[in-house]
């Protein structure tokens, strides 16, 4: 199975900073985190409404018509650009997330970043040859990835090699012996 999930943001430019989110949501508990939305039309209209409220501010005098924004220095782009798999590996179910373009790396910079995480979710947290809690975080490249033909034949040819390892192999030799008892 094969889920896709993204979500937007609303992005200004900045000379310093570049493109980035600087939207926020602010907690009652005097935390905040960026603002995101589930559909690039919901960003769009609350970029729109912040225009209008601008407009509205230098209409009714509250505002100085040159202390304003330009719609040039704003963007609607994708915060994250998430793949969610399910696959099996010897008998264990895996959770695989991919995220082919993390945090916008090759987008904003030009370096090509991935990340994967994988979950051993039944049983839940068996111990795989690359993760000893059931649970790894890995960063690649998306070329890598789809060199081996997408992050699920990724993660199982890694499991694979690393299953033939001495260490992985005296692990398995183990359980098979305390099974026994």
């Amino acid at each position: 199975m094969t889920k896709k999930s993204e979500t937007y943001e609303v992005q200004h430019f900045a000379y310093n900073t570049g493109w980035a989110n600087t939207w926020t949501i602010d907690s009652p508990d005097g935390t905040s985190e960026p603002e995101t939305f589930e559909t690039e039309e919901a960003a769009q209209a609350a970029l729109d409404e912040m225009f209008a409220e601008l407009e509205a501010e230098i209409a009714a005098g509250q505002r100085d018509p040159d202390d304003t924004y330009d719609r040039d220095e704003f963007r609607i782009a994708i915060s994250c650009y998430c793949e969610h798999h399910e696959a099996v590996w010897n008998g264990i179910a895996l959770a695989i997330t991919y995220e082919p373009d993390w945090l916008n790396c090759s987008r904003d910079n030009g370096l090509d970043t991935a990340h994967l995480e994988i979950r051993a979710i039944s049983p839940e947290g068996m111990p795989l040859p690359i993760t000893e809690t059931g649970y790894r975080s890995h960063f690649t490249s998306a070329e890598t990835v789809a060199s081996y033909g997408g992050p699920v034949a990724f993660v199982l040819a890694w499991l694979d090699e690393e299953a033939n390892t001495p260490a992985w192999r005296r692990r398995e030799a183990a359980a098979r012996q305390l099974a026994l008892f």
